[in-house]
């Protein structure tokens, strides 16, 4: 998949918004959704990436007793 063609259609429809509160507010509303959801799962992996570890750490220090 070529990416060139996606950011220039982007390009052509943030330059279509208009920049009134109702082309900037729909443009927050989208950039929260995506954002949460971004940092939703970059929570969701960091708790598991820790469970990990603690549980590494567990084992670990089972075998050294």
């Amino acid at each position: 998949m070529d990416v060139l063609p996606l950011t220039q259609t982007l390009s052509n429809a943030l330059g279509s918004l208009q920049s009134d509160g109702n082309g900037i507010a729909a443009l927050a509303v989208l950039l929260g959704a995506v954002l949460g959801w971004y940092l939703g799962n970059y929570r969701e992996q960091l708790k598991a990436k820790r469970a990990r570890a603690a549980r590494k750490s567990d084992i670990t220090s089972r075998e050294r007793h």
